[in-house]
């Protein structure tokens, strides 16, 4: 499998996102939720994650990729854009 992430200096967003040279959707895989609890000034996050989906044989087809592969982007995309509390759109 040839994957490529790369994050924005924004975190939450990526510049580059392709799997086996088809340009990929995050939307695939799971999305980004601000989960944290406290309150933050308005456009911040308390607590941005990644929460992934778990993998439909379309997505899998999509791509051509397995299910190991799958779960390996998802920790990718998690390592990308878990990043707690973030004011850089404030």
């Amino acid at each position: 499998m040839k994957l490529k992430i790369i994050s924005t200096e924004g975190y939450c967003s990526l510049d580059n996102f392709r799997i086996n040279d088809i340009e990929a959707d995050i939307n695939d895989f799971g999305t980004k939720e601000d989960i944290g609890e406290e309150e933050v000034e308005e456009f911040a996050c308390s607590d941005m994650q990644f929460v992934r989906k778990s993998p439909i044989i379309e997505v899998l087809t999509k791509y051509r990729i397995n299910e190991r592969e799958y779960y390996e982007i998802c920790n990718r995309l998690e390592k990308e854009l878990d990043f707690g509390y973030c004011a850089l759109c404030v």
